[in-house]
Parts: structure tokens; C-alpha cells; sequence
């Protein structure tokens, strides 16, 4: 705990997580009850840096749109003094790339996030939530592709 260093667990250090499906107040759960955000994401880049900044790859260009779909469930019980809810996010993407000549497009469902036990506790402007959410493998990939929705392993 004393050293911190960052931890590098995927392909060229990205995330699997969507990022821009979530907003503020991520702690704040809503009163029991079952509900449906959808969070619209756009990504675009025309250049990919190495670790030292330089352009890692020739003529490349990115476009991603994206729409993330999230369910919640608020049960009734407690847990510990927390609300009990659970969660699941459904992304649909549209991916486009261009590398080195290369281009390549894809249309198509990413890796399902769920998380059946999350803990949520609030008292006037304090929150906080604990839960675990697990990406399951179920977009479309292939290691040869230029252009992949999906990780397609699992990650908790």
C-alpha cells in the first residue's frame, strides 16, 4: 500500500469498462424499484501514441459510437444497514478503423457487465456503494481483426 504503481492488465493498457456510462453521484441509488438509464457515447481519434507520445501507428483514425444500456434493480432488503440492488449494462457499437492503410467497420453487441450483489449506502449528501461488476464474453471478437467491440475474456 505504501507504493503505488499502475497496473497494466490488458491489451496496451485499456479498459474494458465503457467509459462515459456512468455520470455524477455514482453512489446515489434510487428508492426500491426496477430502472433503465441509456447513456449515448461518441469517441473519435486520429492519432494512437506510444508510451513516449509519438504516433505508435500510420494514418489512423477511430470512430466509436455507442449505446450503453443499464438496468437496475433496488430490492426492498437490506444488507448490513445497505441497500441491496443489483445491475446490468447492454452496449451496442458502431466501430470504425483506420490503420495503416487498413480500414475496417463493425456493428454489434460488447461484453456484458453484470453485477448481481451491489451495496449501496446513503444518509443526506454521503454515499457510498461496494460491488463487484463482471464482464462476461459475450461480443463478438477475433484476434486478427482491426476493429473488435469486445475484450471477449472474462474481467471482475
Amino acid at each position: 500500500m505504501c507504493v503505488w504503481t499502475p497496473a497494466l492488465a490488458t491489451e496496451t493498457a485499456g479498459g474494458a469498462y465503457p467509459n462515459g456510462a456512468e455520470a455524477l453521484a455514482i453512489a446515489v441509488v434510487p428508492p426500491p424499484g426496477l430502472y433503465f438509464l441509456n447513456y449515448t457515447t461518441s469517441y473519435n481519434a486520429d492519432r494512437l501514441n506510444d508510451q513516449n507520445g509519438n504516433s505508435a501507428v500510420p494514418k489512423f483514425a477511430l470512430d466509436a459510437y455507442s449505446e450503453v444500456g443499464r438496468f437496475i434493480n433496488v430490492t426492498p432488503y437490506k444488507f448490513l444497514g445497505a441497500n441491496w440492488a443489483q445491475q446490468a449494462f447492454v452496449s451496442v457499437t458502431s466501430l470504425t478503423v483506420h490503420a495503416a492503410g487498413q480500414h475496417q467497420s463493425k456493428f454489434g453487441f460488447g461484453d456484458l457487465i453484470v453485477d448481481p450483489f451491489i451495496l449501496a449506502w446513503g444518509k443526506n449528501d454521503t454515499h457510498f456503494v461496494v460491488g463487484m461488476d463482471t464482464f462476461v464474453p459475450t461480443g463478438g471478437y477475433n484476434k486478427n481483426d482491426l476493429a473488435n467491440i469486445s475484450r471477449h475474456y472474462w474481467t471482475f
